[in-house]
């Protein structure tokens, strides 16, 4: 259930192949499946969100990074990188495959300046961390990993 986002979840396969969602066996099966899915929720809340992104990069096979424009959320217990970084960072200390896609700045710029309001919240003139977003870019393009630009 990694990739599935929350409001998603609720007819989301569990682990055994469950599906959650309306049960036709009454009530009873009804409630053990909603029992069953706020525990797995409940686990997940325990687990930090950078455990968490270590985690899903550890169990990949292949690492595929879309950086945008702005830095993101620094880790919360490890503030000199974002949340990107360090699942980047803990593929490359794995030995994962890297394919990394890079939004082009121009672009972004372009799409922003003929009205793009999207393209406009991604430009990084107010991101606070811009200069920690550009340093990562280019140790992306130095890393040695598939980019595409």
């Amino acid at each position: 259930m990694a990739g599935i986002s929350q409001s998603h979840r609720r007819h989301a396969p569990l682990a055994g192949g469950e599906v959650l969602g309306r049960s036709r066996g009454g009530r009873g099966e009804a409630f053990a499946a909603r029992a069953r899915r706020h525990a797995v929720l409940r686990r997940r809340r325990r687990r930090r969100p950078a455990d968490l992104c270590v985690s899903l990069v550890t169990r990949c096979d292949l690492y595929i990074g879309i950086i945008g424009t702005r830095y993101g959320s620094p880790v919360r217990d490890d503030p000199e990188r974002s949340y990107t970084e360090l699942e980047f960072d803990t593929a490359t200390a794995l030995g994962k495959r890297r394919l990394v896609f890079l939004i082009d700045e121009t672009a972004v710029t372009a799409a922003a300046n003929a009205g793009d309001r999207a393209a406009a919240a991604a430009l990084p003139s107010g991101d606070p961390w811009a200069a920690r977003q550009a340093v990562f870019r280019q140790r992306l393009l130095d890393s040695g990993c598939s980019t595409a630009g």
